[in-house]
């Protein structure tokens, strides 16, 4: 099976509210088509923030310890150093 991702297409926060903020768009694109198997994952394209390097790792049936319904998300930085962040996750629907 083959799951097509996109790579991050902005990092960056315009000025305004979020200005203390980096957001960094991640698209898993054909939800409806990711694996629904426990603690199978899909994994995006690695992205660079903070000088350091990402991946957000979605697990579309739940990991092992989800329970039944639930999606599990998570943010995994790839680079060696470690950083202490904030981060917060939203959850678009397609259409709007």
């Amino acid at each position: 099976m083959s799951t097509r991702l996109l790579e991050p297409v902005e990092v960056g926060a315009p000025p305004g509210r979020l200005s203390g903020w980096v957001i960094a768009p991640v698209r898993f694109n054909g939800f409806a088509g990711l694996p629904t198997t426990r603690n199978e994952c899909v994994d995006s394209p690695t992205f660079s923030c903070f000088g350091h390097q990402w991946l957000v790792r979605i697990f579309p049936g739940g990991d092992r310890e989800s329970p039944d319904g639930y999606v599990a998300l998570y943010l995994y930085n790839r680079t060696a150093e470690a950083i202490d962040i904030q981060c917060k996750y939203i959850i678009k629907h397609p259409n709007g």
